[in-house]
């Protein structure tokens, strides 16, 4: 009966480890905290809003931003059939890109 409950512990310490691992993580918790406790917010402003935002999103939103110029200064600037899917895959790829680059900088401060 040992080896049994021996085999019981250790599935029940395995799926401890697994619930806590899909728990949110404390930088998200952290930012839940401080959106909840502002009390002024007729005066939360953009830049506020910018930096409660996770990097992950910040950077694509940037990214998608970049992209974006440079796919219309694209399709200004070349007459051609193929401009416009280039200039929708140039800013799929900038938002792939800071997407990334995004999760590296939350990675980062983990």
């Amino acid at each position: 009966m040992s080896k049994e409950d021996e085999e019981l512990a250790r599935l029940q310490r395995l799926r401890d480890q697994q619930i806590s691992r899909r728990k949110p993580a404390k930088q998200d918790k952290q930012l839940q905290k401080v959106a909840a406790k502002r009390k002024d917010w007729p005066k939360y402003s953009l830049g506020d809003a910018l930096r409660d935002m996770p990097a992950k999103w910040l950077y694509m939103f940037i990214g998608g931003v970049i992209g974006l110029v440079i796919a219309l200064f694209l399709v200004g600037l070349v007459q051609a059939v193929w401009t416009p899917y280039a200039a929708v895959v140039i800013v799929v790829v900038c938002l792939l890109v800071g997407r990334v680059f995004g999760v590296a900088e939350d990675w980062k401060h983990e």
